[in-house]
């Protein structure tokens, strides 16, 4: 009896360690996006398909990388393919019921689908738009703006209506706050639609949409904290063409993980970020503490959560020379912080993602606690109880890492510039700086601006610091 419960602690014990183990390729690609190798990146990321990476409960993350490189790789319809894979992916994650992911007591959040942040949701729409901008779709770029909307609308709605869901279920343990967040405007969105109505003729639309998106900077100085940039016309100039330029610089934030300490009582949990002032926790959780009902007095409690990490990019202004008119030369201006819309956005879940993996450490102790009581009276060895006890603790912790899982490849700022041209043919350079040194140089040919168009020319620049 004692041979065999040892044997199976100790299997138990392997297995949830190799559970957590995992190979993170994406260096690789990552190196070929900062070269500006965009097939390269794409390809690398394609063959992993099928590996564990991506495969089973992380398809979503699949369709996302997948989707974004294609796009810089000017693979516009393979990318609105992937992309349309992981919108239907998405919904179909979300019609889960949200109490039954918040009450259950799992091994770790990774075992379960992964079903995408709300601000990697939102860019699939606007990657889409902007793949079908260069596919000359016009109609269903603006369908993708549509979409983009909607969902910034009800995001409010869908996570106050999961924190009373939560609060409301027989499972909840505690109460969770309401997270106070910002965002609900995206500029880039509202640019698009602006430009999109206005190549349709539709000026009384790209004049509303033109206002939304001054809206987004005054509504939402958290986010949108830098100068608005300036707007794009609502009608094009009667004798000239309009260029528009959009440049996507740097990585967005990944998720890293944090310790934390929760201390229980029956009446409270506090919480305290490791390593960090009670300031920094509450400003990071707007919290640090919330109510109990009737918890257990365990004491100190450790485990981690995911918050977001910037990748950081060195780069301080983006300039456009464009031949062939008289030497015209234009700096673009910063349009969106992604980063600052991740970390917002994902901050609407952050109550109900402590409080929850607060909750299942401390059930998960109980159990262990439970267990390792029973195999010592069942196998009358107190030293066996207490080793038992030893390998569930150990377990618990190496269990309990963050889900750290997201996209890796989309973009951490957009810029822009609007420009009145003659209609024709020219050579433009966009030129990429760091403190007055220029780091890329990205030479575009032949570019033809037409009247009556939307003349929407991309840009990249990926390069970050490690």
């Amino acid at each position: 009896m004692t041979k065999r419960l040892s044997f199976l602690i100790l299997c138990l014990l392997v297995l949830m360690l190799a559970g957590c183990a995992s190979v993170d390729f994406r260096a690789t690609a990552e190196d070929s996006l900062m070269t500006g190798d965009y097939e390269a990146a794409t390809k690398e990321v394609e063959k992993k398909q099928e590996s564990s990476y991506y495969k089973g409960k992380n398809t979503l993350l699949y369709y996302l990388d997948y989707g974004f490189l294609c796009h810089y790789a000017g693979l516009y319809e393979e990318s609105n393919k992937a992309l349309d894979q992981a919108e239907r992916l998405g919904e179909e994650l979300y019609t889960k019921s949200v109490t039954r992911e918040i009450g259950s007591y799992l091994i770790n959040d990774k075992v379960k689908e992964y079903a995408g942040e709300e601000f990697e949701l939102l860019y699939i729409h606007i990657f889409k738009c902007l793949n079908y901008i260069a596919l000359n779709n016009t109609e269903d770029a603006l369908v993708e703006v549509r979409k983009a909307n909607l969902r910034m609308e009800l995001l409010e709605q869908k996570y106050r209506e999961a924190t009373d869901e939560y609060n409301a279920s027989a499972e909840a343990g505690a109460r969770v706050p309401e997270a106070d967040c910002h965002f609900h405007n995206s500029a880039l969105s509202r640019y698009l639609g602006t430009l999109l109505f206005r190549t349709d003729r539709a000026f009384d639309d790209a004049r509303i949409e033109s206002e939304w998106l001054e809206r987004s900077f005054a509504e939402q100085s958290y986010v949108y904290d830098f100068d608005m940039p300036a707007l794009p016309s609502i009608k094009e100039p009667n004798d000239k063409a309009l260029l528009n330029i959009l440049s996507f610089t740097g990585l967005c934030t990944v998720k890293k993980p944090l310790g934390f300490i929760a201390t229980t009582s029956p009446s409270w949990i506090t919480f305290t970020a490791v390593g960090q002032s009670d300031e920094y926790t509450a400003n990071l959780l707007g919290f640090t503490m919330m109510p109990s009902f009737g918890l257990p007095d365990h004491g100190i409690i450790r485990f981690e959560i995911p918050i977001m990490d910037d990748r950081w990019d060195s780069l301080d202004q983006i300039v456009v020379r464009i031949e062939g008119a008289d030497g015209k030369e234009v700096k673009l201006e910063l349009l969106e912080k992604m980063n600052n819309i991740s970390r917002d956005t994902y901050k609407r879940k952050m109550p109900l993602v402590i409080i929850k993996t607060a909750l299942r450490v401390i059930g998960k102790k109980v159990g262990g606690e439970f267990g390792s009581h029973a195999i010592g009276n069942a196998a009358d060895n107190q030293t066996l109880g207490i080793l038992s006890g030893l390998l569930f603790d150990a377990i618990n912790a190496a269990t309990e890492n963050a889900d750290t899982r997201c996209c890796f490849f989309l973009p951490a700022f957009s810029s822009t510039a609007e420009v009145e041209l003659d209609p024709g043919v020219y050579d433009i350079t966009i030129e990429y700086y760091n403190e007055g040194v220029c780091k890329l140089i990205d030479n575009r040919r032949n570019v033809s601006v037409e009247k009556g168009r939307l003349n929407l020319l991309e840009s990249f620049r990926f390069q970050v610091e490690r």
